[in-house]
């Protein structure tokens, strides 16, 4: 795909930086097969918002910028007016056959690169496409006390109420901290809200009027439950200082009985499950949404790209050998191509095993600076269910997504945008939901909601609304 040029790349990673290209044969046989000379720069995950900024303010942009599509981030269409490469030409209708890889991207994902209906950059999309939270339970502690999945709220809590044991050091949920959680009853996963026939935070009648999850009395609702939760004692003690990552550590260790995660569910198939040391093993399970008297159950999908790649603005034949070179690293599941860009060299950084799987070696730790290639996160491709450590993995997650599908409820600003949202969601999320969290923790009064939302109103929740109505319309 490439001319032999230098290609400067912008990406995050999650773990230490990878060897030099020097010391890399990784790095050196993507360059060999991209006929391309890749230059990274790294940053690490925790350094993304004050890196871009930086990066954005100094006007020397590399040739491909790689972000998370995320709050703190400030991904508008002034920015891409401005600095990035309009796409749409190359990508939009048939033009897109000419980077096929890239075509079986899903649409969704697609969606939410559209900026004043310009396509500015190529999606890296979640994992499993709408599927982004996945409500767990370590099935084995059902069994163990003769415990059904719930139907109900009241189910829901009396359930936890048998599962948590304080003097084992197990209790019944485990939530990730931070405003955008606030145990699970803010914006980060809804899972409360969700029972209560609240919307996935926001949702638009037939007339095009848009109206906020925390406007709803589904979501007072949903908080007063909350409230009652954790009188009941059912939330790990330790919740409120867990990320996604440590969380989903302490569920994997039997710490808690429920999670509703982020993380991808190969994360409980590919790093040791069953837990070493557990007794009974580890038994994960998907728990069905239960719903409270009078409503249906609900699943809130998740974002719709949890990464965007896009470029510096260039002359046409740069614009295409960057979507080649894009193209070719969203090569299909199997292909050698793939196997190159996901696992590196073969019996260097892995091996096929006895059933034909490719197995990692330490080599590929090394090459990589961690556990999987960094190469692979610069976009998506088309989505496979597929684990070398347990052969039931695909059928399994397939199974969890004919459960959630069905009731899943999608939030309909997906592809629009509010300039107000994107320069002041992060302040407005952060002060309501660190007062969502006080009240929950019994530092606040249920009463205290109202002024919450009045708060973030008139401090810009109004004109969001306001903006995304517009968008909505203009989109028609």
């Amino acid at each position: 795909p490439g001319d032999g040029s230098d290609v400067s790349i912008l990406l995050n990673l999650s773990g230490p930086p990878p060897p030099d290209v020097s010391t890399n044969p990784a790095w050196q046989a993507w360059n060999k097969a991209l006929n391309v000379k890749l230059n990274f720069q790294f940053y690490a995950f925790a350094d993304l918002a004050p890196k871009f900024g930086t990066l954005i303010a100094s006007n020397d942009l590399p040739d491909i910028i790689s972000t998370l599509t995320r709050q703190d981030i400030p991904l508008t269409p002034e920015l891409f007016d401005a600095k990035a490469a309009d796409l749409t030409p190359y990508v939009s209708g048939d033009a897109i056959k000419d980077y096929p890889n890239l075509a079986a991207l899903p649409t969704r994902a697609w969606k939410g690169m559209v900026f004043n209906n310009k396509i500015y950059g190529v999606p890296i999309p979640t994992p499993y496409s709408e599927f982004f939270w996945w409500p767990l339970i370590h099935q084995e502690l059902l069994d163990a006390q003769n415990i059904q999945q719930p139907k109900t709220t009241d189910d829901y809590k009396k359930m936890m109420v048998a599962l948590t044991k304080p003097q084992q050091n197990v209790f019944g949920v485990i939530t990730q901290g931070g405003y955008q959680y606030s145990y699970d009853v803010n914006t980060g996963n809804g899972w409360y809200p969700a029972m209560f026939g609240a919307p996935n935070l926001w949702s638009v009648d037939s007339s095009g009027k848009f109206s906020h999850q925390w406007e709803t009395d589904n979501y007072k609702q949903a908080l007063a439950y909350a409230v009652d939760l954790y009188k009941a004692g059912i939330f790990h003690p330790d919740s409120a200082s867990f990320n996604v990552i440590t969380a989903s550590q302490a569920f994997q260790g039997r710490k808690g009985a429920f999670v509703d995660t982020g993380l991808s569910p190969a994360f409980w198939d590919i790093r040791g499950t069953p837990a070493v040391g557990l007794n009974p093993p580890n038994n994960i399970n998907l728990l069905t949404p239960p719903a409270a008297p009078g409503f249906k159950p609900q699943y809130f999908t998740g974002r719709p790209a949890f990464g965007i790649a896009f470029f510096k603005k260039a002359p046409d034949a740069r614009i295409k050998l960057l979507l080649r070179v894009l193209d070719y690293i969203a090569a299909p599941f199997g292909s050698e191509e793939y196997l190159l860009i996901n696992y590196g060299v073969k019996d260097r950084d892995w091996q096929f095993d006895a059933k034909g799987n490719p197995v990692t070696t330490k080599d590929a730790q090394t090459d990589f600076g961690g556990v999987a290639s960094f190469l692979a996160t610069l976009t998506g491709r088309y989505q496979v269910l597929f684990s070398g450590a347990d052969p039931d993995f695909a059928k399994r997650i397939q199974g969890y997504e004919k459960i959630l599908a069905p009731i899943s409820v999608e939030d309909p600003t997906i592809g629009l945008f509010s300039a107000t949202q994107a320069s002041k969601g992060v302040q407005l999320i952060q002060k309501f939901g660190d007062g969502i969290t006080d009240i929950v923790a019994g530092r606040r009064p249920l009463s205290d909601l109202g002024g919450l939302v009045s708060d973030w109103r008139s401090g810009g929740g109004d004109q969001s609304k306001t903006e995304y109505q517009q968008a909505y319309a203009a989109s028609k």
